[in-house]
């Protein structure tokens, strides 16, 4: 069943999987200038700047290359349910240890962003947690999310190769 889908809709699935692939190799590519813009301005306002807000920006940024490696991922995961004899590439080997990366980068982000609420408020610390309940709920949605999917992976990785040898 599942082989007739992916034959039936190959040509597809292969135009899709070299346009998800250059879509993520383009995203690395243009967020390095500016990543080093960003740790450039976070040297040249270093004093002015505080330490929970450029720690807080430096996460986002390396955050932000996690559109491009999930993009390669998918990419390679798509080609390596296509091809007969193709081995996943690496970042498809190791997406589970990339997706609880980002996980942790995710939570880590929701501290930083807790302790600059707290660090900038004067009031009282409890206001400071009530304005950030949604964004908090969003955060531990995103981090249950890239747990699973990394969970998914590292299982559906090696049916996948034991399909391949049985067929």
């Amino acid at each position: 069943m599942a082989n007739a889908i992916i034959k039936q809709n190959e040509r597809l699935l292969r135009t899709r999987c070299s346009i998800i692939r250059i879509m993520g190799w383009v995203v690395l590519v243009l967020m390095l200038p500016f990543f080093a813009y960003g740790l450039f301005e976070l040297q040249k306002g270093a004093e002015q700047i505080n330490v929970f807000l450029r720690a807080r920006y430096f996460v986002s940024f390396v955050m932000a290359f996690g559109g491009g490696i999930t993009a390669i991922g998918v990419g390679q995961l798509l080609r390596f349910l296509l091809e007969t004899n193709d081995k996943p590439g690496w970042v498809l080997r190791h997406g589970d240890k990339i997706l609880y990366i980002f996980a942790i980068l995710v939570f880590s982000s929701l501290l930083l962003n807790f302790c600059f609420l707290l660090s900038v408020r004067t009031g009282a610390w409890y206001f400071t947690v009530a304005s950030l309940g949604p964004s908090t709920l969003l955060s531990l949605v995103k981090i249950l999310v890239l747990i699973g999917l990394g969970q998914f992976l590292r299982r559906i990785i090696p049916v996948i190769e034991e399909a391949k040898v049985i067929v």
